[in-house]
């Protein structure tokens, strides 16, 4: 996916394939960081989100939207067809992760039926 958007974007942006677990960032260097439907592959959702924090300028934001499918039996049957799934998050889940590595809440909220957004602001 990384060769298709390099391809077309061109120039316009700088895109870099890393670890969420460890950035090749300095500190304080984005007023964006953006994750969607891939926070349920990440085997380590706490030091990803610190390093997001870490990344991320003062008063900068980070908007994570993730699937979430309501109902329990769904979420059994997506672990088993989705390769790589590692884990579901609710709503409380991602709030505590989120306050834990110091990233206040200023938006959540289910997005339909298959998703949770939410969006944290560095302090």
């Amino acid at each position: 996916m990384i060769e298709k958007a390099i391809k077309k974007l061109r120039e316009k942006a700088i895109l870099k394939l890393s670890d969420a677990e460890n950035l090749p960032f300095n500190d304080n260097t984005f007023d964006y960081v953006l994750s969607t439907e891939a926070f349920h592959h990440f085997p380590n959702p706490d030091t990803a989100v610190k390093e997001i924090s870490r990344v991320l300028k003062k008063n900068g934001r980070f908007v994570l939207a993730d699937v979430n499918f309501y109902f329990n039996f769904i979420h059994k049957l997506f672990k088993i067809l989705e390769p790589g799934h590692v884990r579901i998050y609710s709503m409380e889940e991602f709030k505590t992760l989120f306050e834990k590595n110091n990233l206040k809440i200023i938006e959540q909220k289910r997005t339909g039926l298959f998703a949770i957004l939410t969006i944290g602001r560095k302090y």
